[in-house]
C-alpha cells in the first residue's frame, strides 16, 4: 500500500467520526484532506498524525470524554 493510499485510507476512518474531534485535531484532519486531495502531496509524518487523532478519539471515547464543540473567539 502506498503513502497516499494509507492517508486516504486514515482520512476515510477519520470522516467518519468527525463530531468527535477537538478543534485543533479538526484543523488538521481539514488541512491534510484538503492537500491530498487536490495535490497528492504526502509528507514525512502525515499518517502519523493521522494515526494520532484517531487515538486520542479512541482514548477520549473509552473515557468517556466529549469535546465541547467549538464556538469561535472569546
Amino acid at each position: 500500500m502506498s503513502d497516499l493510499e494509507t492517508i486516504q485510507d486514515l482520512l476515510d476512518a477519520i470522516a467518519k467520526i468527525e463530531d468527535a474531534l477537538a478543534p485543533p485535531e479538526r484543523d488538521l484532519y481539514v488541512e491534510l484532506r484538503l492537500r491530498c486531495t487536490e495535490s497528492a502531496m504526502v509528507r514525512v509524518g502525515d499518517a502519523r498524525s493521522l494515526e494520532v487523532i484517531l487515538r486520542n478519539v479512541g482514548i477520549r471515547n473509552k473515557l468517556g470524554l466529549k469535546i465541547q464543540p467549538d464556538r469561535g473567539g472569546s
